[in-house]
């Protein structure tokens, strides 16, 4: 089954790349003077989400890419703030980041306010 196959390949190379950059970075523990590259690629995790058995290593959830283009303006650490939000104090702009609308509604949905 090439899917199977093209999965496995996948994380394989997002495995080797863990490994590369010294393991996963949580977002919450970001920060913008991290050697961080000035476009690219990012994969979030959630924790709970696995791929074949609860063993395996997290499951991919979203993939997202940004400042692509060479004359693109803004950063990647940029875009991956726009989805972390404010610190201090605790919010961000859901209008900013796709990310934070989903993951608004998300719980809006599954916790009703009443």
């Amino acid at each position: 089954m090439a899917l199977r196959s093209d999965l496995d390949r996948f994380y394989a190379v997002l495995d080797a790349l863990e490994t590369r950059v010294g393991g996963r970075h949580r977002l919450g523990d970001c920060h913008g003077r991290m050697p961080w590259p000035r476009r690219g690629v990012y994969f979030f995790f959630e924790p709970g989400e696995h791929r074949t058995a609860p063993s395996a290593p997290g499951r991919v959830v979203r993939v997202g890419t940004h400042a692509l283009a060479a004359r693109s303006r803004t950063t990647l650490w940029n875009r991956l703030c726009q989805h972390r939000g404010t610190k201090n104090p605790p919010g961000g702009n859901h209008r900013g980041s796709i990310f934070r609308l989903l993951a608004g509604e998300a719980l809006i949905n599954g916790h009703p306010c009443r």
